[in-house]
């Protein structure tokens, strides 16, 4: 898994931890393992764009807060997780086929990533 996966597990525990809920009690209200909580919240495992929104209503928290330590310094790693510039066209072509909700999560990522940058949005 990636930086992004990391941050994104670090973030979701501690958050979750923050509001006093188990890792049990958010698997039950997503309807999957607490083994698979564990999993997205070491990075060893990725969660879809819905599950991440999902888990930011259940924990009551703005799903671009998962991204807000895409800054921190131990994430300069992640210009090694991203594809060169050749298959821009490919990742569009992704992009356009996707649901509305999982546009608006790459979306907010996106701008979680890029704070200084908003008004250009």
């Amino acid at each position: 898994m990636s930086v992004i996966d990391e941050l994104l597990g670090r973030s979701i525990s501690e958050r979750r931890r923050q509001i006093g809920m188990s890792q049990a009690e958010l698997a039950a209200g997503l309807k999957i393992t607490q083994r698979k909580i564990a999993a997205f919240e070491n990075g060893t495992d990725r969660a879809t764009a819905q599950q991440i929104f999902e888990i930011a209503d259940l924990l009551d928290v703005d799903v671009t807060e998962f991204f807000d330590k895409a800054d921190a310094p131990d994430a300069a790693g992640c210009a090694r997780d991203i594809p060169d510039w050749a298959g821009v066209e490919s990742v569009v072509g992704h992009y356009d086929v996707l649901s509305k909700a999982h546009r608006a999560a790459i979306f907010a990522f996106l701008l979680a990533l890029t704070p200084d940058r908003k008004e250009n949005f």
